[in-house]
């Protein structure tokens, strides 16, 4: 993660929101990609070719959040029944599991790891923080922060790792010592107490549960529900200064994904639920310019390119803007033609901008001229929550997982496919079909269906041939088609008795149901056949 993020600079971490799986998380050097699945399952596949590196079962939950030492060698994650387990990268085998406590055995928050890889920082859905050994598992120590927290609460470490900086419960950010928990300061961003929170007023409560910082990390930036964005020192909390959106509605905020800071930690680029894109200069909190974007359409997600020269803006009308980051100078609007977009990303070389928008369409457009190069529609869609997109550290591949749950590789030159898995089931990733056609997504579901289709045709052929009873609870023996009911539920039972000649005729309806069972509408026929 970069140091304008949230995490720590030392780790590359993903909290998941996706239904299915945690992830993908790429290994620091990009050569594997992590994923962690239902039954605690997680597992490591390669990132050029999809092929399974290794898959194992942590425990009896899907992970909500990955975390990779910035080494590659150990793999951290936090589980919905309130574990944390540490798994060696390249084997998945188990380094040692910790219990969360009652109120705390619910999905670990915000794993973080210390500068040096020696401590694991975890949040408790109880207000808690714990630092725990990296090596062994072992507390080292735990400091109650106040109230329930959210499950997008999140930590800061600083650049030199002394210093862990959050939300508490009380609303104001807390800033404590990574070695011992010691309170070091509270602030509310317009004053500050050092450790007593009753020389404090009521505090503006925070947008969101994010904290930025400048690329030195000698300041942090939050904003508030009110409106205004406030900057502290790292050091001791003191407030620099204070800059204000506008009124609470038109200048909320309108997202943790909606604030970046440039890399030459000049500028911090905020956009707004009413459409309108602030820069700040950093140092002293001034207004650098303000524009409005076209048809005023709320501002969805921001970032700025490497060079810190631009920054772009994926709105909620579905349209990407480039801007000057020096002079706010709109250089190219580009529609999607599309519903919002919902993730944004620059390439590592600031030559090419990749954009999701909520109905699964993927696009890459020129960092330059703001000319698309290509699109891609995922068949099962990308929700708004679910449309994180991945670039791999060379910047060859962008990764990118649909809401049925499955994962694609992108050429990120080209758009082509490079390969599909569904990371919860078995077999080999599909890359393309003859001829170089591209492969539904769902093609790989759909043939395992059928084939279990066919195992339960062979066992209806042996079940009608006398070679395979089954007998009724009150001691009758079943008839075939009471044997495919009971099997595989009413309406794919009558499609494939009929496909057995059992004698049962299909009632009306019964093939639209049970093309709704399998999910291949119009693949009955070939169910049949």
């Amino acid at each position: 993660s970069s140091s304008s993020s949230s995490s720590s600079s030392s780790s590359s971490s993903n909290r998941s929101d996706h239904p299915m799986f945690s992830g993908p998380l790429l290994s620091p050097d990009g050569g594997s990609l992590f994923l962690g699945t239902a039954r605690g399952r997680i597992h490591a596949l390669a990132a050029s070719s999809g092929g399974r590196r290794w898959s194992r079962r942590h425990g009896d939950h899907r992970p909500t959040q990955l975390l990779i030492s910035s080494d590659g060698c150990f793999l951290f994650a936090g589980t919905a029944d309130g574990n944390v387990h540490a798994v060696e990268a390249t084997s998945g085998e188990c380094c040692w599991v910790y219990e969360l406590k009652e109120i705390e055995a619910a999905a670990p928050r915000c794993l973080t790891l210390a500068g040096d890889g020696s401590a694991l920082f975890v949040g408790t859905a109880g207000g808690a923080l714990l630092a725990l050994s990296a090596r062994c598992g072992g507390l080292q120590w735990r400091r109650e922060v106040g109230e329930a927290t959210p499950a997008d609460w999140s930590f800061w470490l600083s650049p030199d790792a002394s210093t862990l900086s959050f939300w508490a419960g009380n609303g104001r950010l807390h800033a404590v010592s990574a070695d011992s928990g010691e309170v070091r300061w509270q602030s509310s961003g317009t004053e500050s107490s050092g450790t007593d929170k009753e020389e404090q007023g009521d505090p503006e409560p925070p947008s969101d549960w994010t904290v930025h910082s400048s690329p030195d990390g000698s300041t942090l930036f939050f904003c508030t529900i009110a409106g205004k964005i406030h900057a502290v020192r790292t050091a001791d909390g003191v407030p620099c200064w204070s800059y204000s959106l506008g009124s609470s509605f038109p200048g909320t905020p309108a997202g943790a994904g909606t604030r970046v800071v440039s890399p030459d930690g000049a500028g911090l680029f905020v956009g707004t639920v009413s459409g309108a894109l602030h820069a700040v200069e950093i140092a002293s909190g001034d207004r650098r310019w303000v524009r409005d974007l076209p048809g005023k359409a709320q501002v969805q997600v921001c970032r700025a390119s490497p060079d810190s020269a631009s920054v772009f803006v994926g709105t909620a009308d579905g349209n990407l803007c480039k801007f000057a980051a020096g002079t706010g100078e709109q250089s190219f609007m580009w529609s999607t033609g599309d519903s919002a977009v919902n993730s944004l990303t620059v390439d590592p070389h600031g030559a090419t901008i990749f954009c999701s928008t909520g109905t699964g369409s993927v696009h890459a457009v020129d960092a330059a001229s703001g000319e698309p190069r290509w699109s891609y529609k995922v068949e099962k869609g990308l929700t708004e929550k679910h449309g994180r997109l991945l670039v791999s550290p060379d910047g060859s591949t962008l990764y990118l997982a649909a809401v049925d749950g499955m994962l694609h590789a992108l050429c990120a030159s080209s758009g082509a496919v490079k390969w599909s898995l569904d990371p919860r089931m078995g077999g080999e990733p599909e890359a393309k079909a003859a001829g170089g056609r591209r492969l539904s997504p769902s093609a790989l579901l759909r043939k395992k269906r059928l084939a279990v289709a066919a195992v339960l045709l062979l066992v209806l052929e042996l079940r009608r041939s006398g070679r395979l009873k089954r007998a009724s609870s009150d001691g009758e023996e079943l008839e075939p088609h009471e044997l495919a009911r009971e099997a595989v539920g009413g309406p794919v039972a009558e499609v494939l008795a009929k496909a057995c000649g059992l004698g049962l005729e299909p009632q009306a309806g019964a093939k639209a149901a049970a093309a709704a069972e399998i999910g291949a509408p119009g693949h009955v026929a070939e169910l049949e056949g």
